[in-house]
């Protein structure tokens, strides 16, 4: 009902995390602009768990049953995120050059977490050694957003700064694609001061301020005055507005 983007110190996880975190921000944005897929990670989710009890029942025979509505799901839901990613790749590079210059030749890929073009397939080629282990070693819940600098990982080649505004870029490319959708989000900025230099710290606020969501921007010093605002600070639990 109320859509947050929220960017904090720990926003360039987005980059540098795990795969988890990347399927997170990719299940959020579809959350909010993809009616049909509550229903489908809720049943694939469902049929996850399903699966992986039968496999540690060591239960060929149940798995055969469930497969086929784990893969029709896994399927579905590999479908929504590879058509999201692909809305987020396309749009990545003009939000780029509005708040760095540093920063070219951003890809994203989707990487559906099996290999081939049949998930009930990839599921039969894996299942022995799914039972040996007792969970589902291939699907949309081993996916990955790869988030590669000219044909390098992310991760390995930007600097913990570099790290952060790309991951500000990922964040605002959300908010653009609700906006787009008719869901206006607000936007948290939490302690920009102290994440950006003050180049990327005015772009980043600029880009925020154009954005035409409602914006909170929390910290310990006072960011400059830029357009219509109202300063609050807060101290041992007691709010007051600054004038």
């Amino acid at each position: 009902m109320l859509p947050v983007v929220v960017m904090e110190p720990d926003s360039h996880l987005l980059v540098s995390g795990s795969p988890e975190v990347r399927r997170r921000y990719l299940d959020w944005g579809m959350f909010h602009v993809e009616h049909e897929f509550l229903d489908v990670a809720r049943n694939f989710n469902r049929a996850l768990k399903q699966r992986n009890a039968a496999l540690r029942q060591n239960n060929p025979g149940l798995l055969d049953s469930i497969d086929e509505v784990f893969a029709d799901w896994g399927e579905q839901l590999s479908i929504m995120r590879s058509r999201h990613s692909e809305r987020l790749a396309s749009g990545i590079g003009s939000i780029m050059n509005i708040i760095s210059d540093s920063l070219e030749a951003v890809e994203l890929n989707y990487q559906a977490g099996w290999r081939g073009d049949s998930f009930q397939a990839a599921l039969q080629g894996r299942r022995e050694r799914d039972l040996e282990r007792g969970a589902s070693g291939v699907g949309p819940h081993r996916a990955e957003l790869e988030i590669s600098i000219s044909g390098r990982a992310a991760k390995t080649v930007l600097s913990r700064g570099e790290q952060k505004v790309l991951s500000a870029a990922l964040l605002f490319l959300q908010a653009d694609l609700m906006a787009g959708n008719g869901v206006q989000p607000i936007l948290l900025l939490d302690d920009l001061g102290s994440e950006f230099d003050d180049d990327h710290f005015d772009r980043v606020l600029k880009n925020a301020l154009e954005s035409g969501s409602q914006v909170w921007l929390s910290g310990t010093a006072r960011a400059p005055a830029k357009g219509a605002q109202k300063v609050f600070h807060v101290e041992q639990g007691n709010i007051r507005e600054l004038v």
